[in-house]
């Protein structure tokens, strides 16, 4: 492998050398591309997700607390706290998808929740750029004892309580934070002297420069849309069928957890001898997928209703593994009790 285009790709985009090397090979070598992959292997971006109580036995309070983090600008992307007197918040997983987490957080029920905003506000204004960047090295070096106590010190400063802290802690690229956050990174609006001359370097950047992989779309006879119906910025749900390497990477890192991908449609031409229409949709900036279809073929289009009912139905799968532990640990207090009356009975 090239040393001195990997030395120019450290450099520049402040990356590891190993993350270096993947970008140089996904972009088959060439400079100028792999400094557009940087987004796709650069894991700088922090997520913590925490639970902990503290209090007395007849008065504790749990609470859930969720972090979002740009180690290496040292800011926080997005934050949330929430504190509640439902015990049943320890029994939350900690190790799913930050999306999930987040609305679990949001549908506690309101009546529990004890008004936390000065304390959130205070808790997370006192990381300072240094201890956040200090945050993605210790993640990086799989440091988490080291990211319980910096959490957890910060907590009981905030709450002058002793608490009981839990956390999970993962790193993740801009490209699979896109997938759920597009507003914690908002496009620039270009001026209408400079629009025109921004959509054609666009249009030049994509000459190439980009990846194309191979996708064949998900076929829905009833709820679908016709090929020759699709509008340039439609959401085209496929399956990244590229056997690749490059392909099979970019599979696993943009796929959901059913294995599907959604693109916006940047293109759509039809071939009059074949009768089947040359789909291009874009998964993020140089990475794109072709889809050939027949004209009568119907494709799903991911509509913002489909989008919140996915993230529903995968909240529900949190709810129902919580509700199970909760009617488990309650048929085991009623069990003690139904004994303790035996005994008590029999002497």
């Amino acid at each position: 492998m090239d040393e001195k285009k990997l030395e120019i790709i450290q450099d520049t985009m402040k990356v590891k050398r190993n993350e270096a090397e993947m970008a140089l090979e996904l972009a088959e070598g060439d400079l100028d591309r792999a400094l557009l992959m940087i987004e796709y292997v650069d894991k700088n971006f922090v997520i913590v997700h925490g639970k902990f109580n503290y209090g007395s036995l007849h008065n504790r309070v749990y609470g859930l607390l969720s972090i979002i983090a740009d180690g290496k600008q040292g800011e926080f992307l997005k934050y949330e706290l929430v504190l509640s007197n439902q015990r049943e918040l320890l029994n939350i997983n900690l190790d799913v998808n930050n999306n999930v987490f987040m609305k679990t957080l949001d549908n506690l029920a309101p009546e529990k929740v004890i008004n936390n905003q000065s304390i959130s506000l205070e808790l997370f204004s006192s990381f300072n750029p240094t201890e956040i960047f200090n945050l993605l090295e210790l993640v990086q070096d799989k440091q988490k004892k080291e990211v319980k106590e910096l959490i957890e010190e910060k907590l009981e400063d905030v709450l002058e309580e002793n608490i009981d802290l839990e956390i999970y802690t993962n790193l993740t690229t801009k490209a699979q934070l896109k997938n759920f956050y597009s507003n914690l990174f908002p496009k620039q609006t270009p001026s209408l002297e400079g629009e025109e001359a921004s959509d054609e370097k666009e249009e030049n950047d994509g000459l190439g420069m980009e990846i194309r992989l191979n996708c064949i779309p998900i076929i829905s006879p009833t709820q679908g849309q016709k090929a020759s119906h699709l509008k340039i910025g439609d959401e085209l749900v496929v399956r990244i069928t590229d056997t690749r390497e490059v392909g099979q990477y970019l599979a696993k890192l943009l796929q959901n957890s059913e294995g599907v991908t959604v693109g916006k449609v940047k293109n759509i031409s039809f071939n009059q001898d074949s009768k089947r229409y040359l789909i291009l949709i874009q998964f993020g900036p140089s990475i794109y997928g072709q889809v050939l279809v027949e004209s009568e073929i119907k494709l799903i289009i991911l509509t913002e209703e489909e989008q919140i009912q996915q993230l529903t139905e995968e909240e529900n799968k949190v709810n129902l593994n919580l509700n199970k532990e909760t009617i488990i640990v309650g048929g085991l207090i009623a069990l003690i009790i139904l004994l303790v009356i035996i005994i008590m009975m029999i002497y």
